[in-house]
């Protein structure tokens, strides 16, 4: 058996299965999954695998988590690849359902064995495998002059979606992953995390129930690499999740005992009803996109996160947290609010056009001062 793959058909008892064998090392890591290594030819790999891209079917599900194929950067690759001088050490990472069966031969080392992996592939043509990392450089390979060039893969077992998507952000975590792209699928990933992606695992779940549950005040409004309707951004109203839950009103009921319910939807009520109560008091602002309104823009969106966490601490005992509860609280505001002209005057020496905030740390810290000072003074009657 040669070191590229070669393909045998062999007879099953209900019919024809095809079995993809090569040579490999396999190697068991700390986490006790297998990893292995071998050389192909693209039209091999391409024959066993496909690209999921990510996308959103009909029923507003996520599909897929490859980021879209880029021209320029695959035909950059593809002309170095023509080149007689190339040399591509780089592996593609393919991620096998549950169809491999791996036989060592008597060599091993230290660190793994060498032996035949076997891949097997239904008669249906369905693909067995998915990249989760090269996609760009197996484009490359397989539109290259050199119609038999040899790669390195390196393949592991990941059956389900989640967990392909899980190896997928992890594995790019330090490539120019879109960062969008990242925390949608997020929420959609099973199992351990780095702490790090845990935080913003937590906002992202949330973002994204807010924009795809038709029962929320957010539906649809929120704009994701997925969903490009939307009019706020998707990493503003993160920025304000993550700011709550970490030592604001979705922190507490994170913590907070749930009964039959969970964390999540008592969070998403929270959020839902805030900015519900938000759009009826400024509905010709929430209507705008954000270079015609500041409510929808990053500023607005995380300055007015800081007030949700004020104005539910002063949720008085007996009154339940709901939009009308936010839309009266938060009614005196009207004459101090620029959200869509006008000049904001956040002192006797510092008045600014509306449209002057931007959403950087600086201006979101000073609206956040203003709305929040307002809301603790003696200009806002609280319930």
């Amino acid at each position: 058996m040669g070191v590229l793959p070669t393909i045998v058909r062999t007879t099953w008892k209900r019919g024809l299965r095809f079995v993809i064998s090569v040579k490999a090392i396999r190697i068991v890591q700390p986490s006790g999954r297998d990893v292995f290594t071998f050389a192909a030819t693209a039209d091999v790999i391409l024959r066993m695998t496909e690209v999921p891209h990510i996308g959103r079917n009909a029923q507003c599900e996520l599909v897929g988590y490859q980021r879209p194929e880029v021209a320029a950067h695959i035909a950059e690759i593809r002309r170095y690849l023509d080149s007689d001088e190339s040399v591509l050490p780089n592996t593609i990472v393919i991620a096998f359902r549950d169809c491999l069966t791996f036989i060592p031969d008597e060599r091993y080392s230290s660190t793994g064995e060498f032996g035949e992996l076997r891949i097997q592939m239904p008669t249906t043509g369905e693909r067995v495998g998915f990249v989760v990392d090269g996609q760009q450089r197996l484009a490359a390979i397989a539109t290259c002059r050199h119609s038999d060039f040899p790669f390195f893969v390196t393949a592991i077992m990941a059956p389900s979606v989640r967990e392909q998507r899980k190896q997928f952000v992890l594995v790019n975590r330090t490539k120019p992953l879109p960062q969008g792209m990242i925390y949608e699928l997020l929420p959609e990933i099973d199992g351990h995390l780095p702490q790090y992606l845990l935080k913003q695992q937590h906002a992202a779940t949330l973002v994204a129930r807010l924009n795809l549950d038709p029962s929320s005040s957010l539906y649809r409004r929120v704009k994701t690499p997925t969903c490009p309707v939307g009019f706020i951004k998707d990493n503003s109203l993160r920025r304000a999740m993550l700011n709550s839950l970490t030592d604001g009103a979705l922190h507490g009921v994170m913590i907070a005992p749930h009964g039959d319910g969970d964390a999540v939807t008592a969070m998403w009520r929270l959020v839902s009803d805030f900015w519900d109560g938000v759009s009826r008091l400024f509905p010709d602002a929430w209507g705008q996109p954000p270079n015609r309104s500041r409510l929808t823009h990053g500023v607005g969106v995380v300055a007015m996160g800081y007030a949700m966490d004020d104005i539910f601490s002063w949720l008085p005992t007996g009154i339940p947290w709901a939009p009308e509860y936010v839309e009266e609280v938060l009614r005196p505001l009207i004459p101090h609010c620029a959200w869509t002209e006008g000049k904001w005057r956040f002192s006797d020496r510092d008045e600014r056009p509306w449209n002057e905030l931007q959403n950087t740390d600086r201006d979101v810290r000073t609206l956040a001062n203003h709305i929040r000072s307002l809301l603790s003074s003696g200009k806002i009657q609280r319930l």
